[in-house]
C-alpha cells in the first residue's frame, strides 16, 4: 500500500519542481507512492530494498573522477554489456584462432610487400577485447568528453541553478546519502562526467559484442605489436553462410593480419587517422537547449526507480548541433577517404591473397563489405558518442583504385603508403587513372623546386639580366649612395 501524503511532500514536491519542472517533479512524486517509496523517508535516509540497485548506480554515477571522463564507470558499463552470453575461450580454440593468424601471415607474403613483425597472435573473448583496446578509446574520445562535459555542466548548473545552499546534495532526495555534503560545482561535475562515462561504456560494450579483432574501425586498437581475433563474434560471422568455419577464420584472419602489416609499414597512417577523428571531435558544438530536454524527459519518464543509463541515452541522442563547421567537414572527408582507402587495400590484398586457398572467398569479401557500408548498430552507437560516422563508404571505389595501380605499378603498389602526400584524395576515387596522372605533375613539380633550390646552394644559380658576377645591382648601389 502507498505511504499517505504528508506535509513534507510538499516541501520536496516543491524542490523537485526547481530541478525539473512542475509536471516532471509530479510524475515522480507519483511514481515514488505506486512503489511504495516515501520520499520523505528517503531524505532521512531510509532507503527501501527496492532501490538497491538505483542508488548503487547512482553512487558510481555522481563518483568524483580524475577528469572529464569517470572511466571507472565506463569500463563497469562496458564490461557489464559484454559478459552477457560472452565466453571464455578455451586453449584449444585460441591454438586454432593462433594457427589461423600464423597462415595469415604466410598467404599475405605472397601479394604485399609490406613485411611482418614479429606480432603477437591471441584470442580474445569480449571482455578481453574492452581490456586491450581501452587505452585507444581513451585517446579518441578525449576531445569529445572535454567539450562534452563542458557542455553536460553548463546544461546540469542551468537545472541546479536554484541551488544556493552551501551544500547542494542536501537539497536533492536521497543524493546526500549517497554522496554526504557535497558542494554545488563538485556535484555538477561529477554528474558531467558520470554521464559520459555511461556513453562511453555502453558505446564500447556494444562495439565489444560486435568486433571481430582488434582492426575492426580501420586503424589498430590493440596497445603494441598484436593481432587478434575474438573467438565468438568469428564464430557468429560465419552463421548460416555454408562455408566451413575453418574458412572464415582464414578469412577474417588474413584481414586482421593485413591492418597490422599497413600501419606497421607505414607508421605515419595511424597518427593521420586518429589526428583527423581528433580536428573533427575538438570542434564539437553541444545542444545545450537538447541536453537540458533531455535530462527532464528522463527524470519524468523513469522516476528515481529507473535506471540512471536513460539518462544518457537521451543526452547522446540530442546532444551534438547539426551543422558541422567548414573545418569539420574538411577533416571529415579526409577521414572518409582514408578509412575507404585502407578499407580497398586490405579488401584487395586479403581476396587476393586467400583465392588459392579458399573458393568462397568473393562471397566473404562481399558479406564484410555490406557488413562495413552498412554500419552496424554498434557503430551507430559510436556515432553518436564521438559525432562522427567510421565507416569507410567508398571501399568499393578505393579497391577498384588499387586493383587498377596494381595492374599500373606492379611491385610498386605499396609505394604509395610510403609518405602521406602519395596517400589518393577523393578524386581518385572517382577517376582511378586520374590518381598517377596527378601524381606525375605533383613529383615533376618537386624535383623543379628541388632543382632550383640545389642551384641556389651549390652557387650556380646564375645572375639577372645585365649582371655579371662581381657586379652590384641599382638596389646595392642606391642603399650604398644613401649611406
Amino acid at each position: 500500500m502507498a505511504p499517505e501524503p504528508s506535509e513534507s511532500h510538499d516541501d520536496i514536491e516543491r524542490m523537485l519542481a526547481d530541478l525539473v519542472g512542475p509536471e516532471a517533479a509530479r510524475k515522480m512524486m507519483a511514481d515514488m507512492r505506486s512503489a511504495g517509496i516515501d520520499p520523505a523517508a528517503l531524505a532521512r535516509g531510509q532507503v527501501p530494498a527496492n532501490m538497491g540497485g538505483f542508488l548503487s548506480m547512482a553512487r558510481d554515477l555522481l563518483a568524483s573522477p580524475d577528469g572529464p571522463v569517470n572511466w571507472e564507470l565506463a569500463t563497469q558499463v562496458a564490461k557489464t554489456r559484454a559478459r552477457q552470453g560472452d565466453r571464455p575461450v578455451t586453449s584449444a580454440r585460441a591454438d586454432e584462432l593462433k594457427r589461423a593468424l600464423m597462415q595469415a601471415d604466410l598467404w599475405l607474403d605472397a601479394v604485399t610487400d609490406h613485411t611482418a613483425r614479429d606480432a603477437t597472435r591471441q584470442a580474445w573473448n569480449r571482455e578481453r577485447w574492452i581490456d586491450e583496446t581501452l587505452g585507444v578509446w581513451k585517446q579518441l574520445t578525449e576531445p569529445v568528453a572535454i567539450n562534452a562535459t563542458n557542455a553536460m555542466r553548463e546544461a546540469l548548473s542551468a537545472q541546479f541553478g536554484n541551488l544556493d545552499m552551501g551544500v547542494a546534495s542536501a537539497q536533492i532526495p536521497g543524493i546526500g546519502n549517497i554522496l554526504g555534503p557535497t558542494d554545488p560545482n563538485t556535484l555538477i561535475s561529477s554528474m558531467a562526467a558520470g554521464i559520459f562515462g555511461l556513453q562511453v561504456g555502453q558505446a564500447i560494450g556494444e562495439l565489444s559484442m560486435d568486433a571481430l579483432g582488434s582492426t575492426d574501425i580501420g586503424l589498430p586498437l590493440g596497445a603494441g605489436n598484436r593481432v587478434a581475433l575474438v573467438a565468438d563474434a568469428v564464430e557468429s560471422f560465419g552463421e548460416g553462410l555454408g562455408i566451413e568455419a575453418t574458412s572464415v577464420a582464414a578469412f577474417l584472419a588474413v584481414r586482421e593480419v593485413a591492418h597490422a602489416r599497413l600501419f606497421s609499414s607505414a607508421p605515419w597512417l595511424r597518427a593521420h587517422v586518429v589526428s583527423a577523428i581528433r580536428a573533427y571531435a575538438s570542434e564539437i558544438r553541444f545542444d545545450l537547449a537538447g541536453i537540458e530536454e533531455a535530462m527532464r524527459e528522463a527524470a519524468s519518464g523513469t522516476g528515481l526507480e529507473g535506471d540512471p543509463q536513460a539518462l544518457a541515452v537521451d543526452i547522446s541522442e540530442k546532444m551534438f548541433a547539426a551543422d558541422p563547421t567548414p573545418s569539420q567537414r574538411e577533416a571529415l572527408g579526409s577521414l572518409e577517404t582514408t578509412l575507404a582507402v585502407i578499407e580497398g587495400w586490405v579488401s584487395f590484398v586479403t581476396e587476393r591473397a586467400c583465392q588459392p586457398f579458399i573458393p568462397a572467398v568473393g562471397a566473404l569479401d562481399e558479406m564484410m563489405r555490406r557488413r562495413r557500408a552498412s554500419g552496424s548498430p554498434a557503430e551507430q552507437v559510436l556515432h553518436r558518442l564521438i559525432g562522427v560516422s567510421l565507416r569507410p563508404k567508398r571501399a568499393r571505389d578505393a579497391k577498384t583504385l588499387w586493383a587498377y595501380l596494381d595492374g599500373q605499378l606492379g611491385d610498386e603498389r605499396d609505394g604509395v603508403w610510403d609518405h602521406p602526400s602519395r596517400l589518393p584524395l577523393a578524386a581518385d576515387l572517382d577517376d582511378p587513372t586520374n590518381y598517377l596522372s596527378r601524381r606525375e605533375q605533383e613529383e615533376a613539380a618537386e624535383a623543379s623546386i628541388d632543382a632550383e633550390l640545389a642551384t641556389l646552394l651549390d652557387g650556380s644559380l646564375g645572375y639577372a639580366s645585365g649582371l655579371k658576377p662581381g657586379t652590384e645591382s641599382e638596389g646595392d648601389q642606391s642603399v650604398r649612395e644613401g649611406e
